[in-house]
């Protein structure tokens, strides 16, 4: 079974709700959506986890720390442990990472 993960980015005029693509390989179903703004984003984020069991949220660099913050802060998000990689990405994994 694929290991389900999402990346969100910021861009004007997304509508997360229709702005999306999912790219399944054998070992990764790669969710990408995009988002109009952080709270929107932090929906999806929910949304995401709670409905499709995703283990992991990439948050695209402009998000930012108040962009971060936001997002980790949501329901069933705020539990992750968060990571950045050195070109700024932002990374939320969730208790699952062990099966990484």
């Amino acid at each position: 079974m694929a290991l389900p993960f999402t990346f969100t980015f910021l861009a004007p005029g997304a509508v997360s709700s229709e702005h999306r693509s999912v790219v399944d390989t054998p070992g990764v179903a790669l969710n990408v959506v995009g988002c109009i703004d952080y709270e929107d984003a932090a929906a999806v984020a929910v949304e995401f986890v709670e409905n499709l069991g995703v283990t992991a949220v990439e948050l695209c660099a402009g998000f930012g720390n108040e962009g971060i913050a936001i997002v980790s802060d949501e329901k069933n998000v705020c539990n992750c442990t968060i990571f950045a990689d050195p070109h700024n990405f932002f990374v939320f994994w969730t208790d699952q990472i062990d099966n990484i």
